[in-house]
């Protein structure tokens, strides 16, 4: 994980979490569902940021 600083409290201790159940991202047509990871700050819980696991799959 990169050196990450949340722009809420300036803390720079993050987690990183997943989001489970159906809220995988999904495109209209062509994509199949990925999950959705997040790195949040452990200080105040701001998701500092989200993505997904495998991006060449969207194209």
């Amino acid at each position: 994980m990169k050196n990450l600083v949340c722009t809420y409290c300036g803390g720079t201790e993050m987690v990183r979490g997943v989001q489970t159940g159906y809220a995988s991202i999904t495109k209209i047509k062509g994509w199949r569902g990925q999950s959705l990871y997040y790195d949040i700050c452990a200080n105040c819980g701001t998701v500092v940021r989200s993505f997904v696991e495998n991006p060449e799959k969207l194209r």
